[in-house]
């Protein structure tokens, strides 16, 4: 048997798709349980099933790394934007940035259709979300690069991010974001700069709105999740009556030419009971006239 560890196997478990993923973690966890490591067979057994879009963002990855890492490119070069307060450049990259989020996002949707996963519009809007997060944030993009997501990955505009919870595997995170330049020259013995604190103030102002707006998309994210099942639940329910009354329909339209056949058949019947009955009256005439002429014979 060749060695396993423990990073080994979650790049096996996180690049299958999500239905293999259970028995696959059973059996290496089983393998190294028999193998005698018994504390790996314990981390196998911790790793997370990822969600459908955690499992799309894994697949870029794998399947689309070099379009992956230029997006991700990007995001650096956003954070040092950021950093630098360059208006222009954040203008210019934020515009790229939505760009390349969507059609990364509708590139990984492609991926899943042809690994037979047909994408909903809500999990493809979790993994654009997913990659904004990675953009924004470098521990998010070291999760995303390393294709070990394992659920959607939201980030609110500033502070710590939730990555849920994600297999490092000894991998050390990535060094968090320094804090904008503009938090060391308070430090400064500088005298301030009133176009540098209006540009300070008009930052700030816009992180607020962004952070607002992020914390809005999240709601309305969730609560058309929630939202999701039951409209699924009814759109099966209106596909079985849909198919109630194709079925109804098909039954009264074939009662309905029974009943036409029938009603043929009774007409025609009614035609042979009054030939029938005309000859039958025929008949009758004739025993009539024959008994009257019998009765005006004389008696012998």
């Amino acid at each position: 048997m060749v060695p396993m560890d423990l990073d080994s196997v979650a790049d096996e478990l996180y690049a299958v798709a999500p239905e293999e993923f259970m028995p696959l973690r059973t059996q290496r966890a089983a393998e190294a349980k028999a193998s005698g490591d018994r504390a790996l067979a314990k981390e196998i057994a911790k790793l997370r099933k990822p969600t459908r879009s955690a499992w799309l963002v894994n697949l870029l990855a794998r399947e689309a790394a070099e379009e992956l890492e230029s997006l991700l490119d990007l995001g650096d070069a956003l954070r040092a934007a950021q950093q630098s307060l360059s208006g222009p450049d954040l203008r210019r990259l934020s515009a790229e940035r939505h760009r390349a989020v969507d059609a990364l996002a509708r590139q990984a949707a492609a991926i899943g259709a042809e690994h037979g996963h047909t994408a909903t519009e809500a999990t493809r809007q979790e993994v654009a979300q997913t990659l904004q997060a990675a953009l924004a944030d470098s521990d998010a993009a070291a999760v995303v690069r390393a294709g070990r997501a394992v659920q959607g990955i939201s980030y609110g505009g500033f502070g710590t991010i939730d990555l849920g919870p994600v297999p490092t595997l000894g991998a050390p995170r990535a060094t968090p974001v320094e804090p904008p330049a503009r938090s060391r020259r308070r430090s400064s013995a500088a005298p301030p700069d009133p176009d540098a604190a209006r540009l300070e103030q008009r930052q700030r102002d816009a992180e607020e709105v962004l952070a607002t707006a992020q914390r809005a998309l999240n709601q309305a994210t969730a609560e058309r999740d929630a939202t999701a099942a039951e409209a699924e639940r009814a759109g099966q329910t209106a596909a079985t009556s849909a198919d109630r009354v194709t079925t109804l329909r098909r039954e009264l339209a074939d009662a309905e030419r029974v009943a036409e056949e029938e009603a043929d058949r009774a007409q025609q019947a009614r035609r042979v009971y009054e030939e029938a009955d005309e000859v039958r009256n025929a008949a009758q005439e004739a025993v009539d006239r024959a008994a009257a002429e019998l009765e005006s014979l004389p008696s012998r």
